[in-house]
């Protein structure tokens, strides 16, 4: 009885993990794969529609050194790994909107961007800074931590 047990057990941990999916994500692919390491996705929306289901995954793998301003909806009832692949510096999950449209204010010496809402931090070279600063210094203020 012991012995069939055990041979229950492992037969369950083996099937399990033969219908577990692995799949690859990479922000800078140029176009949406199947989640392969070939071709991954190239954002989350592939991986929330599939948590969506009752698909069990396995493993997620994020690009190293790419940067993913999207999030993954996750639930407690979701089992599986996320980890990174490729050579590089470790993937980041990052919520902020990257501002990319800076202009020159008539060759004075700051410089300006038209955003969509109000932003609720600002951050330079990976560094936040408080959403103010020295008058005339052109440096804002770091922050080292929340009140």
């Amino acid at each position: 009885m012991k012995t069939s047990s055990y041979f229950f057990a492992f037969a369950l941990f083996f099937s399990l993990q033969a219908k577990c999916q692995s799949y690859y994500v990479s922000s800078s692919a140029s176009s949406n794969g199947n989640g392969s390491q070939q071709t991954p996705w190239n954002s989350f929306a592939s991986l929330n529609a599939l948590l969506a289901t009752a698909t069990l995954i396995d493993t997620i793998y994020l690009k190293r050194g790419d940067v993913f301003r999207d999030r993954i909806n996750i639930t407690l009832a979701d089992n599986f790994v996320i980890t990174a692949y490729g050579s590089g510096s470790s993937p980041v999950i990052s919520g902020a909107d990257q501002v990319t449209n800076w202009t020159q204010v008539g060759g004075q010496s700051y410089w300006q961007a038209s955003i969509s809402q109000n932003p609720t931090s600002f951050f330079v070279n990976d560094k936040e800074q408080i959403l103010a600063r020295y008058p005339d210094e052109n440096t804002y203020l770091a922050t080292d931590a929340y009140q």
